[in-house]
Formats: structure tokens, sequence, C-alpha cells
């Protein structure tokens, strides 16, 4: 296309000429998408509009490839939702670093991006995005001005599709469309208007039946003047202007149909203004019709018009004033190097600080790490180096998104920044992770000060996107000249002490030591060991009897995993659990334990035909598994294995991960049969909801409680209290750690139902199962008799 302004002001025009001609709403649309790009030398455009008065939708584009899956792209882009939002253009002059880029779009090679908001009055009701493949300096009034004389085409366009369909609803209920008609005209720019032609009338032979109310605001009339005046309407329509405004006849009848007029009316005030008439025309009887219409006021469009041609005379003249005018040729060069020196300067921003949030990137903290270091060595003073990691922010991420996780990003870096003094630098690694540099330290205390002002700062409440949330950090702590002498050495050691902070609870700082760094040294040995023992099977299940108090029967046993450690020998679930929470093997290892114990109930049940139930912990990550009930259906039909024999322990923290996601899982196991418990209950939140919730079968009383059950009177009215509730709900109760005959006693005496521990046996292999289930006698001081399993065939 010609690049000459007088040519593109001829061409926008004619644009604008044929857009205000156009009836078609999908036409008007695909076509401003399309000129639009031509005129402003786009590669790529797209429209987003609403889709059945729903939410934003891209629904018209132009320029991009066929190949493009249209459909699987985003409803909305952050860059579309700022222009909605903010009812202005949002340019994006680098989209290849832009943090809400589309990958789509990234593989089209969009370099610059533009969305423009679509208005009706002061709302925005759309947007249209232009993307260039290469860099494209931000748009100029004038072009603004050119774009939103389009988009103000399609916007009435909008309007006036909106307000066709509005007109040409269901009559039927008559109340009910007047107070729905009453409610659109109190806010419609447009004259409503209602009419009946009679061609037999003895007066005249339009006459007219309903006319808006805002009537006077547009035009200056009363209702009364063009509701009791005969032929009102054909007297106040432009001379010149009465071929276009007649109504359409065929056959000496008048056509029905939907029908669309421009022309000049004239003002009570004398002037004239420029209208779009949209109506419909419906024959009632054999000889009248009825006649529903729409005036809308397009005088500013017609203005629009006549100020482009304005704009195009402009730009003639301007042209001709250029090529004369040495002058201005370098002006314009040194604009050009003014904006050469801005990019470069912009560019050098982008390279040395983060795009999401603008604090200093890794490359800028090393420089400045650097020079704080050269000037400690000189002056003799402590540089301290925090490196933070927000704890469990993936969750926020999954469960709210990316765009407030982006915001609460944001936010943090702003509490951050005012913690610390101007000197100090708070730097993003990407991620969740930051590094603060604080050179010219005194003493430890005052890096210790600011640490807790971190933690107390960070950890109050955020409001983003209409959700409230809570998100604390993890801070590691490495000092120089004491922990390192260079800046790798002190970023490593940080990020060292940081793990630690992880590692004993979250939520707090550790400062590097030496056994921290040999304890990182041994956790990363046993998680090399705990790769291989998963390749060389060192994992065993082992098995401890539960026992009902009331028949001192054995009535079902808990699968405990063990790991044969080839060095460190036997290691319980308390050394290894947690690592393979860290290392995302835990759901491996989940299925393994569930994949083995069921195989041995199965075989326990053949050889000796007794119900004898099998307890397995469940993990998180086994639970989240789309294929999880699939992968226990597969293994009970393996195993021939009936699911009433499978119960499943669940921990309170488990129930509050994605609890709708969850509740499905479980209520879709207990519908299988398999029976529910929630273990260490009254350790953690211990809420009610959970209960109520959940179908869950029975509790388990933590060993914390039951421990000192003899001698604190709390840990004895707790165990009480979770025995009676659980009781009034219909659920069975079992104490988990009974090491004593007293501890025993004590339960019973609370009606518990079921108690493991080593005072029945400690956990066994599976080898020593059929040994416990026939030749076992539980150290039980008051009762001499022997636990027999429950219901062994006689």
């Amino acid at each position: 296309m010609p690049n000459s302004p007088d040519t593109k002001g001829e061409i926008l025009a004619k644009v604008i000429e044929t857009l205000s001609l156009e009836l078609d709403f999908h036409k008007i649309c695909n076509y401003a998408t399309s000129v639009t790009m031509d005129v402003l030398e786009a590669d790529y455009s797209t429209m987003a509009l609403p889709v059945d008065e729903g939410p934003l939708r891209f629904r018209y584009f132009w320029g991009f490839p066929p190949d493009l899956d249209t459909n699987n792209l985003p409803n909305i882009t952050p860059g579309t939702l700022n222009a909605f939002k903010s009812g202005q253009n949002f340019y994006v002059p680098d989209y290849q670093n832009y943090v809400g880029a589309l990958p789509d779009f990234l593989r089209l090679g969009v370099v610059t991006g533009l969305a423009a908001p679509i208005r009706l009055g002061e709302q925005a009701i759309g947007v249209l995005t232009l993307a260039w493949k290469r860099r494209v300096d931000r748009p100029t009034d004038y072009q603004n001005r050119l774009v939103e004389a389009v988009l103000r085409q399609v916007a009435f366009a909008f309007q006036r599709e909106t307000l066709m369909k509005d007109l040409s609803k269901s009559r039927s209920i008559a109340v009910q469309l007047n107070q729905r008609m009453e409610r659109v005209l109190a806010v419609s720019p447009a004259i409503i208007y209602n009419l009946r032609y009679d061609p037999t009338g003895s007066s005249h032979r339009l006459k007219s039946l309903f006319i808006s109310d805002n009537l006077p605001d547009i035009l200056g009339y009363s209702n009364e003047y063009l509701l009791e005046q005969p032929g009102g309407w054909q007297k106040i329509i432009h001379p010149d202007d009465v071929p276009l405004a007649n109504l359409p006849f065929k056959d000496e009848k008048l056509e029905k149909g939907a029908f669309d007029r421009v022309y000049r009316i004239r003002h009570q005030a004398g002037h004239y203004i420029w209208v779009h008439d949209s109506l419909r025309i419906f024959p009632v009887s054999e000889h009248e019709s009825e006649i529903i219409g729409a005036l809308v006021d397009i005088t500013k469009r017609k203005e629009d018009e006549a100020e482009l041609r304005l704009h195009r005379d402009h730009l003639q003249e301007l042209v001709h004033e250029r090529t004369a005018d040495l002058v201005q040729a370098k002006d314009a060069a040194e604009k050009a190097m003014r904006e050469a020196k801005q990019a470069e300067e912009h560019s050098r921003y982008l390279a040395l600080n983060d795009a999401l949030t603008g604090l200093p990137n890794r490359v800028l903290l090393m420089e400045r790490l650097n020079q704080a270091l050269s000037q400690s060595r000189r002056s003799g003073k402590k540089v301290a180096l925090l490196f933070i990691d927000l704890d469990r922010f993936k969750n926020i991420n999954d469960s709210l998104g990316h765009f407030v996780g982006d915001e609460l990003l944001c936010e943090v870096s702003r509490r951050f920044t005012h913690c610390i003094r101007d000197s100090d630098t708070v730097s993003r690694q990407g991620g969740d992770e930051f590094v603060i540099l604080l050179p010219e330290i005194m003493e430890r205390k005052d890096v210790t000060e600011i640490a807790e002002k971190l933690l107390a700062v960070v950890s109050q409440p955020y409001k983003l996107e209409g959700y409230e949330m809570r998100v604390t950090h993890s801070i590691g702590i490495s000092l120089f000249p004491d922990d390192g002498m260079d800046a790798h050495d002190l970023m490593r050691k940080a990020d060292t002490a940081m793990y630690r902070a992880k590692e004993v609870g979250r939520n707090n700082y550790q400062f590097f030591t030496e056994d921290i760094a040999r304890t990182t040294l041994s956790r990363l040995s046993l998680e090399v060991d705990l790769r291989r023992a998963i390749e060389l099977q060192e994992f065993e299940v082992y098995y401890q009897p539960q026992i009902e108090l009331a028949s001192r029967r054995m009535i079902g046993i808990e699968a405990l995993v063990r790991w044969n450690h080839p060095q460190l020998g036997l290691l319980m679930p308390s050394q290894f659990i947690t690592l393979a929470e860290d290392t995302g093997l835990m759901s491996w290892l989940g299925h393994y334990v569930l994949s083995t114990a069921i195989g041995h109930a199965a075989e326990l049940q053949a050889r000796h035909h007794i119900r004898l139930p099998v307890s397995i912990n469940l993990s998180a990550a086994q639970l989240e598994r789309q294929d999880f009930i699939q992968s226990v259906q597969e293994l009970l039909a393996q195993h021939q294995l009936p699911a009433s024999f499978l119960k499943f322990e669940l921990t309170e923290s488990m129930l509050m991960r994605n609890t709708e996601s969850i509740n499905a899982q479980l209520t879709t196991l207990s519908s299988m049969g398999i029976q529910l418990a929630l273990d260490d209950f009254g350790t953690h939140y211990s809420s009610l909801t959970y209960l109520k919730r959940f179908p869950v079968d029975t509790l388990k009383i933590d060993r914390s409680f039951v421990q000192d059950i003899v001698t604190d009177a709390d840990d004895a009215a707790i165990s009480r209290a979770i025995i009676s509730m659980g009781h009034s709900l219909g659920m069975r109760i079992i104490a988990e750690g009974v090491e004593t005959a007293e501890q025993l006693s004590m339960l019973e005496i609370f009606n518990c139902d079921e108690a493991q521990g080593s005072f029945f046996g400690p956990p066994v292999p599976a080898g020593e199962l059929d040994m416990l289930l026939y030749d076992a006698k539980f150290p039980l001081e008051e009762y001499s008799s022997r636990l027999a399993p429950a219901n062994l065939k006689q």
C-alpha cells in the first residue's frame, strides 16, 4: 500500500464511507480488522468482542497463517485486558520479552504489538490488536485518531446490532417487555419509536404510537408534538432527504422487513442533525402495518468524516512543506538520534532488569555484588547476601493462575524494597526466587533485624483480583568474608542455607554454617541413593497388627514401607519420605507400597480365608494423579481382592489441597467400598468441616496424645474428646503408638475401638505374617487370652 499521507487519507476516508454504508455487522468487523492492518502496515490483526453477551473472545483474524488453530488461543491476553479495562491504547514495543506474550504469537515472529479499545461512549466493548514482525514506534496522535475513527464505526455497528437484536425480541409477554424496554430506554442513546401505517385511515395514513422519552434531549421536540400532530415526522425531515426517508412500498403495499436509512432531521432549535434510522416493518392485518425503529444521532460520525477529509488536505500541505523545508529534515534526524539513544537505554534496562517486576536481574546483581565486595575489602565491613524463595508459590500459580501469581510477585517485590536501605539491592533471579544484597554491614545483628522485618512484612495478607491470600518465604544468608571470598561462592552458600530454612519448617531464616553444608551434602548423597534404591528395589513393606479392643482380635494390618539401605541399614519412613516428596519420587513409592500391600493381602486371604483389611498411607502426589482411581481398580482386579479389604489413610493437610478434586476422588473410592481413615487427627487443623464434607470412616488418634495419656490430663482430655466426637459422627476410632498396658487401659475406659503399637507387636515383614496370625501372643499383662484374627473359619 502507498505510504504517502495523502494516499492514506483518501483510503481511510473511503474506509469510513464504506463502513458507514455497510449493514452486515460481521462484514464490518472483518473489514475494519483487515483495513486497519493494511493502513498501519501491520502483519497481523485480530478483533476481540463479547460472544453472546459473555466475556471477550478473539473473533476476527487477519493476516494469520491458515494452519494456526485460533480455537486454542486464550479468550483474552494480558495486553488485551489492559486496553479493555483502561480504555486506552496498550503498546508493547518488545513483544519477544513481554511477560504476557502468547507462544503462538512468538512463533509467528511478533516484535511489536498494539491493543486499541473499541469504545461506545466511555465504555469499552472490545479490543483491536495489531502486531508487527518488526520494530514499530508508538503510534502517533494522528494514527491513533485514524484508528479511533475506524473503531468508532465498529462501535456504532455493534450498537446498532445490539439494538436490532433487542427490538426483534418476542412481544408475547407485554408487561415484561414493557419493563425491559423501560430499562433499555433509560440508557439507550437512540430514539425508539413505534408507528402504525393505515392506508384506509380517515385522517393521516401514518400515526405515531410510541416515542421514547429521550426525544427532547436529542431533537428538542416534546413527545406530544410528534404523537399528536399528524404527519409530524415528515415535516421535520430535510427536504433534500425526503426520498431517502420514505417508507418502502411494493405493489402499492408497505414492504415488510428490516431497513436502514441515513438522513437529516431538523432540530427544534432550527439546525439539522444526521440520524441513522434502523426500522423493521411488521404487517398486523391485510392493510395495516406497524413500524418499530431506532434513530441514532450520527452527527459526530459525519463530522469525523469531514475531519478526515480536512486531515487529508492538511497532510497534502504538510508534504509540500516538508519537501521544501530542510530545517524540518534536520529536526527529524535529531529526533531519530534521540529515539535511537532512548531505545539503546531501554535495551540496556531490559538486559539488566526483570521484565515483570522491574527489579535488577541476576546480571546486574552480580555486577553490584562484585562492586560491594571490592568496597568491603577496602573498608573492612561485611557484605550480606540473602537468598529468598517464596513458600509454596506453585500452589498459588496452579490454583489461581499465572496472572494472579505475577501480581503477587510484583507486590512482594514492592514489600521487599520498602524493607531495605537505599544502598541495598533487591534482585529477582527468576520464578519465585529473589536475592537481596546488603553492603556495608557492621554486625551480624543488622542482618538479623532486616531478615525478621522481611518475614513480618511479606507475610501480611494480600488482596489481589478478588482473592485474599498470605505467602511466606524462606531466607538463606551468607556473609563476606566469613562464608566466602567471591560472588559465586556466597551465592551458592546462601542458596544452601535457604534450603535448610525450607527443611526446618519454612517461613524462617538461616545463616550458612559448615553443619548446614554437611547436611546438604548428606542429603544430596541420600537423594542419589534413593534413586538407585528404586532401580535396585531396595524397599520392603512391613505390616503392624491393628487390634479390636472389645474382642482382643486382630482385625487389620497397616502397611509401612522400609528401605534396606546397603550402608545405613534399615531406614524408617521419617528418614526418606520427605526427600521422596521433594524429589518427585513419592508417586512411584506410593504406588509400589499400594501394589505390594494389595498383593500380600490377597495372598493372606487365599491361604487363610480370613477378612483382614490392610491400611495404606496415601500421599498427596498419588491422590492428585488423574489415573489413581483406575490404577487402584486395576490392582484390585489383578489380585482378585475385594475393595472392602482396603483402607486408605489420609492426613488433614492433604484434604486442604484442591478440595473439590480431592473430595471427588475420595467419594469414588468410598463408593467402591474402600474405607477411609483420617491419620494423625488433632495434630494439624482438626477442622470439623473435613469430617462433615469428606467420606471418612475412621479417625486415628496420633501417638503424641497416646504417649502421655496416663500422665498428662490435657492429652487424656483431647483423646477422650476425639473418641466421643468420632462416635457421635458414626466413626470408628483407632489409637496408634500404644506401648504400655496403662495406655491401653486408659483407652478402654474412653471406649476407644481399636489400637496398634509396639505393645501388641512391632511391624514385621510379609514373610512373618503367617506366624503372626497363628503363633503371636501379645503382651497384655492383664489379659492372658490369645489374640486371634477376626472371622477365622472354624
